[in-house]
């Protein structure tokens, strides 16, 4: 399947709730979650950020330095929240439905060795192409084949090009 075929699904949900459950690596602005082996779901709190890196990721995957890009969609959920401030004392469990702003995007591998080498190649690449790589470190990285690529675009990371 193509990365533009992919689709918000029963299925898919699911493998997005679990994968928030399992995670323990969040990143500033967004959870990445696994669907498959070519695919993911990086999943915001805020739409803004979503939208920001999705351009950013589009527009640098047009240059070879970011992992492509797919649909955009709102990911909704119901999560229990207890709130102990109800009468007489009792508290009381409510289910608030939570949205998260989140794009399909291609996986990229994140385990491989000279992120160094890797890092200094795709941040001097950013800068002759006139972009700006403000948080260029080891965890924003990866591989997709034999290529590096920047896999973090959110507003943290990614500024107005030169």
């Amino acid at each position: 399947m193509k990365l533009q075929d992919y689709r918000l699904t029963s299925d898919i949900e699911t493998k997005i709730l679990i994968g928030i459950k399992n995670s323990s690596n969040y990143g500033i602005s967004c959870l990445f979650v696994p669907i498959d082996a070519r695919v993911g779901v990086k999943l915001f709190p805020r739409k803004y950020d979503r939208d920001f890196s999705l351009k950013w990721q589009k527009k640098l995957n047009e240059e070879g330095l970011t992992p492509a890009a797919g649909r955009a969609f709102i990911f909704k959920f119901d999560w229990p929240v207890i709130y102990d401030d109800a009468p007489d004392g009792i508290d009381e469990l409510q289910f608030d439905t939570l949205m998260l702003y989140s794009f399909f995007t291609q996986r990229a591998n994140t385990n491989f060795k000279n992120k160094e080498k890797a890092i200094s190649f795709l941040y001097q690449k950013a800068i002759n192409r006139g972009f700006r790589w403000e948080d260029a470190h080891s965890n924003n990285i990866g591989m997709i084949g034999k290529k590096y690529v920047i896999i973090d675009t959110d507003p943290v990371s990614m500024s107005e090009p030169y």
